[in-house]
C-alpha cells in the first residue's frame, strides 16, 4: 500500500549510483555489475 499512497517502493535501492545495474544470466566473463547498463538502450529512453 505504501506504493499506492506515495511512501516509496518499500525497499532501498541497491546502489547509489545512476545507470548501476546488476548483471543475471551472463556468460562467465562478464562482470556481476555494469556501471552503464542501459547503454544499449538510451536512444530509447
Amino acid at each position: 500500500m505504501g506504493l499506492v499512497r506515495g511512501d516509496g517502493l518499500g525497499w532501498p535501492a541497491w546502489s547509489q549510483r545512476p545507470g548501476t545495474t546488476r548483471v543475471f544470466g551472463a556468460p562467465a566473463s562478464t562482470p556481476d555489475v555494469s556501471s552503464d547498463g542501459y547503454a544499449t538502450v538510451r536512444a530509447l529512453v
